[in-house]
């Protein structure tokens, strides 16, 4: 195991050193077009078959132990509402923990943390995402009373707000340890639970100082959502969240009866977390549930099926840094920031965010993950005594096969259906050319001519430069906004010599001054706006707002 951790750690050294930025720098977000199947495109269905083989590795390895630890993975797709890719393992030594003596996506797991994500959902869902902004004690206001007391050794709850808690920033820490002991649900005293967080319970930090994981402040939580519903939490659980969305498993109890389908870890507490049901900490990971419901959760959240879309855009988005350029905390997401391949086989890449939430508990570990870029979630579900260990190893191999997969699939995808020259046939010499290129993100723009004259540097100037044509490149980037078959597009214009990125990503100095797409683009509202109508997965024309033309599709 020592000689494979040690040739993979060689690996990802050579491949950290090998892969630079694109030199083109995109705008943060999609820069092509993901509403399309990507279960159908040779990306996708090479990772397919890959996977199986890269997990032989990681078992022959040592990596992971095939006879203790049992998982189920499953990939899915917004755009199909399916899942798009599974995999199963029934390790021998737990195939007797299966009640059903079959793992599938309807097997039960406890998810640990990944609670902390349905406690947010939960309450977004009901007040909307304005609670945020609000002073927890005005839902809880028993916290009150701790303005005056020495601050290293109370929590002034009037600073801390909702949204400092959903995001790790309230400063409030783990669960004292009598509350996280208490396992009846007639000993556990929500009052004592709060006295308890008011008066015993020392900061970890100020409120919004820093993030530091706290499972505490998602106790808090659940008592709001309480409030707000007048429900004990996992009720309101399942009124906000299950019967909208008709969720089946989702539940702070264990199941009971003969027609459990689930994956009953055998032990004593400390080996196993089933039937440990905790309702003051259910709200931090106190949650049971299995593939299907999990991936109903992330079809709905990339849907917009119970928020305003703006709400869901504000809520998938950072709220705090850590200290690694890699991770930044959302509410209650651990974000991970991915240099993707822009194109198969290449050595350029780009940003894009992938919104997880990992669980564990004694037995059990999960990870649930959604790539808004590319319109695909995945989640893995683990059990067995090495389980908080194998849901990281898995994390890893599910994300680098699948949405490195779906970010060559979309560059697939458009170099079939986008690219091409398109002409206005109203105004003589008015064209442009549509392409995609290796190692460069986004479509290009290759050409752009308006009554014969390139324009391309028009697009931020409001009229031609005087730049040779070899020294321009510009880069068409969605911009979310649409309209029945009509996408926005921004066209970001750069000139070479196109200045460094830092030192840190393959530059130079401490500075970055070779990424300003997101400075420049808009700064004439208009002016680089293209509208494309794709109709039937097709680009057929190309609309430019400044010049009032559309091009359409010739070859």
């Amino acid at each position: 195991m020592y000689k494979f951790a040690v040739t993979l750690s060689l690996l990802t050294h050579l491949l950290a050193t090998l892969c630079l930025p694109t030199q083109e720098c995109p705008i943060l977000g999609p820069v092509l077009p993901s509403e399309f199947d990507i279960a159908q495109t040779d990306a996708f269905l090479n990772a397919t078959e890959l996977f199986p083989r890269q997990l032989e590795l990681l078992f022959s390895s040592g990596v992971l132990n095939r006879t203790s630890s049992s998982f189920s993975v499953d990939v899915f797709s917004s755009v199909t509402n399916t899942s798009i890719y599974s995999y199963n393992h029934d390790a021998t030594d737990l195939h007797e923990a299966l009640t059903t003596g079959e793992l599938t996506d309807n097997t039960l797991f406890r998810i640990g943390s990944v609670s902390k994500l349905f406690t947010v959902y939960a309450l977004i869902a009901a007040a909307g995402i304005e609670i945020f902004n609000d002073p927890v004690t005005k839902h809880l206001p028993e916290l009150a009373g701790n303005i005056g007391r020495a601050a290293v050794e109370s929590i002034i709850w009037e600073d801390v707000t909702v949204g400092a808690l959903a995001s790790h920033q309230a400063g409030v820490g783990g669960f004292i340890l009598e509350t996280a002991a208490c396992t009846e649900l007639g000993t556990c005293n929500v009052s004592d639970f709060l006295a308890q967080m008011r008066d015993n319970k020392r900061p970890t930090t100020s409120a919004f100082e820093t993030p530091i994981y706290a499972d505490s402040g998602f106790g808090i939580l659940a008592r709001v959502l309480e409030r707000l519903t007048r429900l004990e939490y996992g009720q309101a659980i399942h009124n906000t969240l299950s019967v909208p969305l008709g969720l089946n498993t989702i539940s702070t109890f264990k199941p009971e009866g003969d027609a459990v389908d689930g994956l009953i870890v055998p032990g004593s507490l400390a080996e196993s977390s089933w039937g440990f049901d905790n309702q003051i900490t259910a709200g931090s990971g106190g949650i049971y549930a299995n593939g299907a419901d999990l991936r109903t959760i992330g079809l709905s959240i990339l849907h917009s099926q119970l928020l305003p879309p703006a709400a869901t855009r504000r809520w998938m988005k950072p709220l705090g840094s850590v200290a690694a350029l890699s991770e930044s905390v959302g509410a209650p997401w651990e974000i991970n920031r991915l240099a993707l391949p822009v194109t198969s086989n290449s050595t350029r890449t780009r940003i894009s965010d992938l919104y997880t939430k990992a669980g564990g508990q004694a037995g059990y570990g999960s990870i649930f993950a959604l790539s808004p870029d590319h319109n695909i979630g995945f989640t893995i579900n683990v059990a067995g005594a090495t389980a908080g260990r194998d849901r990281w190893v898995l994390r890893d191999l599910v994300g680098e096969t699948f949405v490195v997969a779906a970010e060559h699939a979309a560059a697939e995808y458009a170099a079939q259906n986008y690219v091409g020259t398109f002409v206005d046939d109203s105004i003589d010499g008015t064209n442009l050319t549509v392409t995609v290129d290796d190692d460069k993100p986004g479509l290009g723009l290759a050409s752009m001519f308006w009554n014969s004259t390139e324009v391309r540097t028009a697009l931020v100037s409001l009229q031609p430069l005087p730049i040779p044509a070899e020294n321009v490149t510009v880069r068409l980037y969605p911009t979310g906004l649409q309209d029945g078959t009509r996408r926005v597009f921004r066209a970001v214009v750069e000139y070479y010599p196109i200045e460094p990125r830092a030192a840190i990503e393959g530059g130079q100095g401490l500075f970055n001054n070779g990424c300003a797409a997101w400075l420049s683009a808009a700064f004439y509202p208009d002016s680089d706006s293209l509208i494309l109508d794709i109709v039937d997965g097709q680009l057929e024309s190309v609309t430019s707002v400044l010049f009032n033309s559309t091009m359409r599709r010739v070859a």
